[in-house]
């Protein structure tokens, strides 16, 4: 009964952000030399994390959340009953073309936007599917790509989804997704993620372990990219986010790893072995 409570509550909360969206986007001024920095990454690679930590820069605004909940121009898996799972709708994420979808989805997100700051930061794992269009929509944006070791983040999409599924998602009466699909959408983000890297000189790319470790040094190469000063990362900092707080930053791979027992292993070195090894991750032997 909490949890049902809990959910019209959001639900509500949601429709009255909505109306009060739809009132003021028209009104939105877009500046013309707005500089956007944007996240991409899988599912449980990091993303909130990084999100947090430079959102408290004072040279750059943030949001609250992922930027697919303050617009509605931009296709969430959720929407086809796909959590955590972009790459079985992949296809219906596309947007549209319309000159004015890119003015709307702008509007949309300067509203909860400082402007007075020097960088615009956005953060929507869907997204990962879509960086050929905001590179082409936005002006230069700078790019930054996350990525986690594989046995962690599939371990992490089968467990934050598990018994989480909607009732039309086919996967519902096993109560999980089975583990050959998280493994692909891994794969996939990857792989997209490198294509559009490859030889776009505004982007970077971020290993969670590196973030995690040294923070200091993988939060500088951002910021000289972006040309802005360093600051210091307090240690005393608390971080709110999947609903859990954490006082401070930490590699949470073991934790994980240690949910996967001796098929599962097997089966993501069958299947994304390569990909492992791509980024210097050590494929676990049984």
């Amino acid at each position: 009964m909490r949890n049902y409570l809990k959910k019209k509550k959001y639900v509500l909360k949601s429709k009255i952000v909505c109306i009060g969206r739809n009132f003021k986007s028209p009104f939105i001024h877009i500046p013309p030399n707005l500089s956007w920095i944007f996240i991409f990454g899988c599912y449980n690679s990091g993303t909130t994390l990084l999100n947090h930590i430079l959102s408290g820069h004072p040279e750059i605004s943030g949001l609250k959340g992922e930027g697919v909940d303050y617009t509605k121009y931009l296709e969430k898996p959720e929407d086809y009953y796909w959590p955590r799972m972009w790459l079985k709708c992949e296809k219906e994420m596309l947007v549209d073309e319309k000159k004015w979808v890119e003015e709307k989805i702008k509007k949309d997100w300067l509203i909860y936007h400082d402007v007075s700051r020097k960088y615009l930061i956005e953060k929507s794992v869907s997204n990962t599917s879509r960086i050929e269009w905001f590179k082409e929509h936005f002006n230069n944006p700078t790019f930054i790509g996350m990525i986690r070791n594989g046995y962690a983040v599939v371990e992490g999409i089968r467990r934050r989804t598990k018994g989480k599924l909607p009732h039309k998602n086919p996967f519902y009466r096993e109560n999980e997704y089975p583990l050959e699909l998280c493994i692909k959408q891994w794969v996939r983000s990857n792989e997209l993620i490198y294509k559009h890297f490859k030889n776009y000189n505004n982007s970077v790319l971020i290993k969670y372990e590196d973030l995690t470790n040294n923070p200091e040094k993988e939060l500088n190469k951002i910021y000289k990219l972006l040309k802005i000063n360093n600051v210091d990362l307090k240690s005393d900092i608390n971080f709110n986010f999947h609903n859990k707080k954490y006082s401070k930053i930490k590699n949470m791979n073991i934790a994980s790893i240690n949910n996967l027992d001796e098929y599962d292993i097997k089966l993501i070195n069958k299947m994304a072995g390569q990909e492992l090894l791509k980024y210097n991750y050590e494929v676990i032997e049984i």
